[in-house]
């Protein structure tokens, strides 16, 4: 039997089931409305050829994928006592901001991540929901996103806080993530002049992404030091001090696949890096 390529002008759709605000037209393509949410879609028709109820195929099912145009990643900023910024887990540590590390997909997500550029306030996100109470009055991130520290004197400890980003022309394409700010004692032998953006050549970690185990490796041999993982969400899975050492090895096989950041503080340095666990 010959087969024919459908069109419209041999085939008719009818018993359209379709989420609301989306149809489907006689040429086939969809219609998606522009305030359609990110997430999996599915509808259901009949194809019957033209001028017949007969050869009808019926209960299609099509199913397609809105991906987001904003993603909010989340944040790390280390801090001192005294309120001095220290750095962070982005991919310039020397950024106290909240947006540093998000994106928005010009062309939709369809080639995330390839496709994401840096998220620019009021030109392709908004800023909004930022739930800070557990920063406990220490510090507030402003509506530009910047972090500020307002206290002088900080007990040490994790401050979280989530918000949100939206794409400035659909509001309705959002993104929530969560951060924390990880306060760190000067007044254990760490100098209060800690270097904000040191030298990534002195820290190195491999394999990344790994499976179970990570190689913290250091250029020189290492006096005394502290190295610390913590989970997306801010909690601390592994904390261990070293000494005369060039080489530490962690072991996160316990732990779920993800992101963490691993965080080495020596005497006047911190270096944050992330990691994946595959």
């Amino acid at each position: 039997m010959r087969k024919t390529k459908a069109t419209s002008e041999n085939v008719t759709f009818s018993n359209i089931t379709a989420p609301a605000g989306f149809s489907i037209n006689p040429d086939g393509t969809v219609n998606v409305p522009a305030n359609a949410l990110p997430g999996d879609y599915i509808f259901t028709y009949t194809l019957c050829p033209i001028g017949s109820t007969t050869g009808c195929v019926y209960d299609i099912f099509v199913s397609f994928t809105i991906h987001n145009t904003v993603r909010a990643i989340a944040d790390a900023f280390n801090f001192d006592t005294q309120g001095n910024f220290l750095g962070s887990n982005h991919d310039d540590p020397t950024s106290f901001n909240i947006l540093t590390n998000d994106g928005y997909a010009v062309d939709c997500g369809f080639s995330a991540p390839n496709s994401f550029v840096g998220a620019v306030l009021n030109d392709n996100v908004t800023l909004s929901n930022i739930n800070q109470t557990e920063l406990a009055g220490y510090f507030n991130i402003l509506n530009n996103g910047a972090v500020n520290a307002i206290n002088n004197i900080i007990p040490t400890g994790y401050y979280n806080f989530t918000y949100e980003i939206c794409d400035f022309i659909y509001p309705n394409a959002c993104s929530t993530t969560y951060g924390w700010i990880n306060v760190i004692s000067t007044a254990r032998g760490f100098s209060t002049n800690i270097k904000e953006k040191a030298d990534d050549n002195l820290v190195s970690i491999y394999p990344n992404p790994s499976k179970d185990f990570f190689t913290v490796s250091f250029q020189n041999t290492i006096d005394k030091g502290n190295i610390k993982v913590f989970s997306s969400l801010g909690q601390v899975l592994f904390s261990n001090s070293f000494q005369q050492t060039n080489e530490e090895i962690i072991d996160l096989s316990r732990f779920p696949n993800g992101t963490y950041l691993i965080q080495v503080i020596l005497i006047d340095t911190v270096f944050n890096k992330k990691i994946i666990k595959n």
